[in-house]
């Protein structure tokens, strides 16, 4: 159906078409656009919504969310179980015309403006550490020295 509308659109002229993921009903407690946090109603964590544009090293993403309070709670790097809460399975993509432009595997709703890009995690493995890609929802292991963009969580 998307391709189909896709399609037509193209001939008509060049345009943008978004297929919004969302999460399940129910998933966030009741959240403003202007919050900074929400709660996540399955597992009782709180998220720190909107993100850096910084990237960080896996031992700078630690200490920056170390410093952090969310809804008044001291904050943490996620574990790879814990972020892996919020990707959408249902991802977000970005058509023009016909083309995918881009995607992203999180409700926009909930988290603006996140990057399709890695995010660490507290899961190390071996030398390494998990991160989770949001743009499809996957993950894998990146060297702690690389920049990743962070996402910090409070119990």
């Amino acid at each position: 159906m998307r391709r189909a509308v896709a399609m037509g659109c193209v001939v008509a002229a060049l345009c943008t078409l978004v297929a919004d993921a969302r999460a399940p009903s129910g998933q966030y407690e009741t959240f403003g656009p202007t919050d900074d946090t929400i709660a996540d109603a399955k597992t009782k964590l709180t998220w720190q919504r909107v993100v850096s544009a910084e990237r960080f090293s896996w031992a700078s993403a630690s200490q920056a969310c170390g410093t952090r309070t969310l809804g008044g709670k001291p904050a943490r790097l996620p574990t790879v179980k814990e972020l892996l809460t919020i990707v959408d399975e249902d991802v977000n993509l970005v058509y023009v015309g016909t083309d995918v432009l881009d995607s992203r595997a999180i409700d926009k709703f909930a988290f603006p403006d996140t990057p399709g890009t890695y995010f660490w995690t507290s899961t190390k493995l071996g030398g390494d550490a998990l991160v989770v890609d949001f743009r499809y929802g996957n993950t894998q292991p990146l060297a702690l020295d690389l920049k990743v963009a962070v996402r910090c969580v409070a119990d």
